[in-house]
């Protein structure tokens, strides 16, 4: 019986014990002083993220006093400010892999030190590692109106580049981030339209790439090809095989894959489409 009590005893408190401390990804949320924030940006294909806590000045000096000149900083409050790659990029002519990293600073009056490090699971920067550090590189910070909230902007964005600006009390930084953007957009092109169900958006978007971006038509075609033999509920592929044909004037074969493209516009009621392609066959009957 005392064993058979025991048991019960163990098996109850084992149960509270499980209720009261809810699983990992399970934690209480309550409101912070300085708010969870995140940030994303697509360079190229490329995301970059960067999740970050918002401290306020509220009244106070920040840099030289609160963020103390010299000492490691979060690069925001609370946990470590993070930053992801989806795709491999260079920062400062330096390569930095895919992947998640702790973002950190070493504020000084006429230069920063923007640090990437490999733990990025870690609360403030008590336990950063230099050890770890994947990179290093200096940037010049920049005197700009006020801002109250420590703030993750991305600007100058295109799409081999863009610029990651961290602006809080009256201080900008500008990290500059590279992007390989059309190796990794050829990979992407392979990892797709090798899937066993790409569909025919994923050959139709290969076959716009190699050919408005690279003017590689003959790769263009060999994709678009796939994606009208998909029978797609949308005239975009007949209308793209319509204007390569139409660049290499072979008019007669694009007249033809123009009126393919009125008959599935009508079908599925893209109305714009059908003048679009009416135009361009009156174009080409004068070539």
């Amino acid at each position: 019986m005392k064993t058979h009590n025991t048991f019960l005893s163990s098996l109850f408190l084992f149960l509270f014990w499980s209720i009261c401390y809810p699983l990992k990804g399970q934690e209480l949320m309550i409101p912070r002083s300085s708010p969870k924030a995140s940030v994303s940006q697509v360079i190229g294909v490329c995301t970059v993220s960067v999740a970050y806590g918002r401290p306020s000045v509220r009244g106070r000096k920040i840099f030289g006093e609160l963020v103390p000149f010299g000492e490691v900083w979060r690069a925001g409050a609370n946990e470590a400010t993070t930053i992801t790659f989806r795709q491999g990029v260079r920062i400062d002519g330096k390569k930095v892999a895919a992947g998640k990293y702790g973002l950190f600073m070493i504020p000084q009056k006429k230069k920063w030190t923007i640090i990437l490090n490999k733990d990025s699971e870690q609360w403030g920067a008590y336990n950063y590692n230099p050890g770890d550090d994947v990179l290093r590189t200096e940037v010049k910070p920049r005197t700009v109106g006020f801002t109250e909230l420590c703030t993750y902007t991305f600007t100058d964005v295109g799409k081999t580049r863009g610029v990651l600006r961290l602006t809080w009390e009256n201080h900008a930084i500008d990290l500059e981030i590279e992007t390989d953007t059309h190796i990794q957009t050829l990979e992407e092109i392979e990892r797709v339209t090798t899937l066993p169900k790409a569909g025919w958006y994923s050959f139709s978007a290969a076959a716009q790439y190699h050919f408005y971006e690279r003017q590689e038509p003959e790769k263009a075609l060999g994709y678009i090809d796939r994606a009208i033999a998909l029978e797609a509920p949308n005239p975009a592929p007949w209308m793209l095989k319509s204007q390569i044909l139409a660049s290499q004037k072979k008019y007669r074969e694009a007249i033809h894959l123009a009126q393919q493209a009125i008959k599935v516009s009508k079908k599925y009621n893209f109305l714009f489409e059908v003048e679009e392609n009416e135009e361009n066959i009156h174009k080409w009957e004068t070539q």
